[in-house]
């Protein structure tokens, strides 16, 4: 079956009925709508993966399923089912949006002497010797261009969103995110450090369990880092959170007023007001992701400069950092 990004007929909305020449072209949010809807097979989730609420996505699909004058998904009690002919035209809306893609890469490989520009986002603040500034020098020397490179800080939540809808190229996260159409590797594994300030009764401690932070004040990034998160509350429930924004967490400790659970490599270059216990109970996990659809050699070359900056920081300081294929996440 061959799908046009035009139709040939004209309706009120009632499917079945016939529709004039003037007919809209297709709008490529509807398509993509209609596609993740057809991978996700539920609303609420398609919904996500696109950065929308439900009741948006459910106009879309009804304003598409007006265009062609036929309804593309059968909705059950268990989410959205493909009729038989959503089923037919799903490889044609593929190709549609593939040859979309394909338009606009080789429109960046026209511009390929103009400044070439990428956003990535990762968790920040990170260590000043860490994987994100070793990342963004190799790339920036690697590639044959000017690469000119953004860093946004999003929350956990909003990630995916922004590399589906585009906003950003690469996503650097401590979540274990997978969706259809993103391609993602695991760089690094770091052990999970309790960090207190150097006056704390406990910050001569050789170890710390999670279950000795309850009572205490806990300054964490619930809302930024609502993966890491999760994972602690999976294990110790009740604990007293004072939610804080990333980059104040190490000052605010330093000034006794809490402690936080971090990531190894955060001691790098940390102040003498603070001590870090390590926390055998958790370890965290750098993950890269990226639209496999849409890599171009500007996001390829970041790829490979963000694997290799994770080899020689394994390699230089393995008393922070672990390949991705030891350990195991909790």
């Amino acid at each position: 079956m061959t799908m046009t990004v035009r139709t040939d007929s004209v309706t009120d909305g009632t499917p079945g009925t016939a529709r004039d020449d003037h007919e809209p072209d297709l709008e490529p949010k509807l398509l993509r709508a209609f596609l993740t809807l057809a991978q996700e097979r539920h609303f609420g989730h398609a919904a996500d993966m696109l950065g929308l609420a439900q009741p948006v996505l459910s106009r879309q699909i009804q304003q598409l399923e007006r265009h062609l004058g036929t309804a593309l998904f059968e909705r059950t009690p268990q989410g959205a089912v493909l009729t038989a002919v959503g089923r037919a035209i799903q490889p044609e809306v593929e190709r549609l949006l593939q040859q979309q893609r394909e338009i606009r890469q080789t429109v960046r490989r026209h511009l390929a002497r103009a400044p070439r520009e990428l956003t990535v986002a990762a968790p920040l603040p990170g260590p000043t010797q860490g994987l994100l500034p070793a990342a963004i020098s190799r790339a920036r020397a690697s590639f044959p261009g000017d690469l000119r490179i953004t860093i946004v800080d999003l929350e956990d939540e909003a990630q995916v969103p922004a590399l589906t809808a585009g906003r950003v190229d690469v996503v650097l996260t401590w979540g274990e995110l997978e969706r259809p159409g993103l391609q993602s590797v695991a760089l690094t594994h770091e052990p999970a450090l309790v960090v207190l300030s150097a006056g704390h009764p406990r910050a001569g401690a050789s170890i710390l369990s999670l279950s000795d932070l309850v009572g205490e004040p806990l300054l964490f990034p619930v809302r930024e880092r609502r993966h890491c998160w999760h994972r602690i509350t999976d294990q110790v429930g009740e604990l007293g959170v004072v939610p804080t924004a990333p980059g104040a967490v190490i000052d605010l400790v330093a000034a006794g007023l809490g402690v936080s659970v971090v990531p190894a490599s955060f001691q790098v270059g940390a102040p003498d007001k603070v001590r870090f216990v390590p926390l055998p109970d958790l370890d965290y996990r750098m993950t890269m992701l990226w639209r496999a659809a849409e890599a171009d050699d500007a996001v390829l070359g970041f790829v490979r400069a963000a694997q290799q900056a994770a080899a020689e920081l394994i390699s230089c300081h393995p008393e922070i950092y672990r390949a991705s294929d030891q350990g195991r996440m909790r």
